[in-house]
């Protein structure tokens, strides 16, 4: 019980991070997209 609670937190962790890593690429990208385009 104990493991298997232990492997979702940390999935939920890893979806966590995923999560906010491709929040920052996307906003990253769109900065870049939007600085090329007035470039």
């Amino acid at each position: 019980m104990i493991l298997t609670w232990d492997i979702i937190r940390r999935t939920i962790e890893v979806l966590w991070i995923i999560n906010i890593a491709f929040a920052v690429w996307t906003v990253f990208r769109s900065r870049r997209s939007v600085v090329a385009t007035w470039a």
